[in-house]
């Protein structure tokens, strides 16, 4: 389902239950939790509901490094996927590239997102090979991302 000009959807008939929404954009690797306020919609029969998401982004810079030996993934191109290893399979993998030191920017809706090397595909990748980190980062990461080995 996309938006129109104005960011709302229109979903055509649903069976009475509660429903879950989420809002994606596959061109820039995010989805937004499921913990957004109106996220949540119970519909019983007959009945219509409107809600509202309001998806608040974070930017910020974040460090790479080997989570073995502390170095610097410095110019390393890198992919991000929206939400826990479990769903990385179904979503569009998007390439972060990292500066010299390390760093990539990143504007991202608070959220649950993992990093894999540039080389390895999503849908192949070994679960011990996912960086799997909360967005944003909590202050207590210091802005570092510690990266699994390969294997």
């Amino acid at each position: 389902m996309t938006t129109d000009a104005d960011g709302l959807a229109t979903f055509e008939w649903r069976p009475p239950s509660t429903w879950t929404l989420a809002v994606m954009d596959e061109q820039r690797g995010w989805r937004s939790s499921s913990d957004l306020d109106g996220a949540q919609v119970t519909l019983t029969p007959a009945e219509s509901a409107t809600t509202e998401l309001d998806v608040v982004f974070h930017a910020g810079r974040v460090v790479v490094r080997e989570a073995s030996s502390g170095a610097a993934l410095g110019e390393q191109r890198l992919i991000l996927v929206p939400g826990a290893y479990r769903s990385m399979k179904s979503v569009r993998p998007v390439p972060v590239e990292t500066d010299p030191d390390g760093a990539a920017e990143l504007d991202l809706p608070t959220g649950r997102y993992g990093l894999l090397r540039g080389d390895t595909h999503p849908y192949t990748a070994d679960p011990e090979n996912v960086l799997l980190f909360d967005w944003p980062l909590p202050d207590e990461a210091g802005g570092v991302l510690r990266m699994p080995p390969a294997r």
